[in-house]
Order: C-alpha cells, then structure tokens, then sequence
C-alpha cells in the first residue's frame, strides 16, 4: 500500500545527499582554490589553511543541525569534514617537515605546539560526539516510552474524583502460592 508520508521521507532523503553532495563539490573548489592561492614550493600554509577552514566548515554542519527534523545530512558533513580537517592537519604536521627537511618549515618546537593544539582541538569534536550520541539514545528511550503512555487508555476521571488510585496492571509473579493478603 502507498504511503505518502513514506514518499516524502525518500524524498526528503534524497534531496539530503543532494545538499550534501553540492556542499562537498563547492567546499572541494573551495579547497582547490585555496590551494592554488596560498600554495608555496612547500603547500604547508595552503595546508594548514585547508584543514582549519575544514574544521569552521564542520562547526557550520554541526550548528546547520538544529534547522532540520531529520539532522542526518547535517551530521554526516560535520563529521565529515570534521575528520579530513584533523586528518589534513595532522598530516601537515607530522608528515611535510619530515618530507621536506631541508626546507626548515617548522621548527620541532613548533611543531610540538601545533600537535598539543590539535589534540586539545580534538577533545571537543570526541567528547560532543560521545555526548551527541548518549543523548540520542536518552532520546530514543523517552519517544519510546511516550508511544508507551500513548497507547494506554486514558484514566477515568471519575477514579480521581473518588480518591482512588488508578488501577495499575501488575505483572504476573512467578510464585504458584495464593496471592498475598488473602485465600
């Protein structure tokens, strides 16, 4: 049978990989023309610039978040972009002074305090998605039980006008005794 709420949702789906797929060409021409703009013999600056203009694009998906019912798109950009950031620029780091040794880029002290910087960069986006994902979870738990207390039928307002409690449905026990209080 049809649905069109079901339509929708694929609908809405499909114009999400549609954003996502235009968000990643431009920020890809982005990076490209950063590269050729601000690229030396070495590309170490165009490099650093890359990664830390990945990370403000991450920052912008995880803010862009709260604008949709269905955040999905949204979090695979952040998370995305989140890693060819940290990816890039530990790499940039780690691996072009021991590429180009002879170029003195950065000195080992520099070096050092560009790694501390990112490790310390990098608790944020790791304890935000630790978080993230404890809070989905929460989540999921509280719509479930909602959709539970939903389904019930709703108390007689009579049972609160008499001063009784209502009637609370108790799980069978697995004692085969007669029931407490009574015979």
């Amino acid at each position: 049978m049809w649905e069109p709420r079901s339509g929708a949702n694929r609908g809405g789906a499909i114009a999400g990989l549609v954003l996502v797929g235009l968000f990643v060409v431009v920020a890809g021409l982005i990076f490209f023309g950063v590269y050729i703009a601000v690229g030396g013999p070495d590309h170490f600056a165009a490099l650093l610039t890359i990664g830390f203009l990945s990370l403000a694009f991450a920052v912008v998906a995880y803010f862009a978040q709260a604008l949709s019912r269905q955040p999905t798109a949204q979090r695979a950009l952040a998370f995305g972009f989140g890693a060819f950031g940290f990816g890039v620029l530990f790499l940039t780091a780690l691996a072009l002074p021991a590429i180009y040794p002879e170029h003195h880029l950065i000195g080992l002290g520099l070096q050092l305090v560009l790694l501390i910087v990112l490790v310390l960069l990098l608790i944020g986006p790791v304890a935000g998605a630790a978080l993230g994902a404890r809070n989905r979870e929460r989540e999921a738990k509280r719509a479930e039980a909602r959709a539970d207390w939903a389904s019930r039928p709703a108390p007689s307002a009579l049972t609160y006008a008499t001063g009784q409690p209502p009637a609370v449905a108790t799980p069978p026990s697995d004692e085969s005794g007669p029931p407490v209080g009574g015979a």
